[in-house]
């Protein structure tokens, strides 16, 4: 059976380059989960958290407020990304369909600019 690896806070700071408070004031307005603890109650993080705050580290790159970031960070990779805008899914289109618009293979060439 492999064990999964685990991380203290301060390997995790080390890691993704963000301070100890930064990780804890995080978890306080959870965009990262509360930390599993040993029985010492100190914090256990593991490889998803470190992934979740290298992701939250590149969205604050980008400008995006931290509250503006809960539906990126609660997302899974499995997730069908039309559930979570709230979108129906289109029906896959039949061959039928298809067969009323001209075929992408007829002109592969690129179009010139005069």
């Amino acid at each position: 059976m492999k064990t999964e690896l685990t991380f203290t806070i301060k390997q995790t700071a080390e890691k993704t380059g963000i301070s100890e408070d930064t990780i804890r004031y995080y978890e306080k307005i959870a965009l990262l989960p509360r930390a599993e603890r040993k029985d010492n109650g100190h914090r256990i993080y593991r490889q998803e958290d470190i992934d979740t705050i290298h992701l939250i580290y590149c969205l604050k790159k980008t400008g995006m407020p931290l509250e503006e970031m809960r539906p990126f960070l609660t997302v899974s990779v499995d997730a069908d990304p039309a559930k979570v805008r709230g979108e129906t899914k289109l029906k896959p289109v039949s061959p039928v369909e298809i067969s009323y618009f001209p075929s992408a293979k007829e002109d592969k060439s690129p179009t010139s600019v005069r």
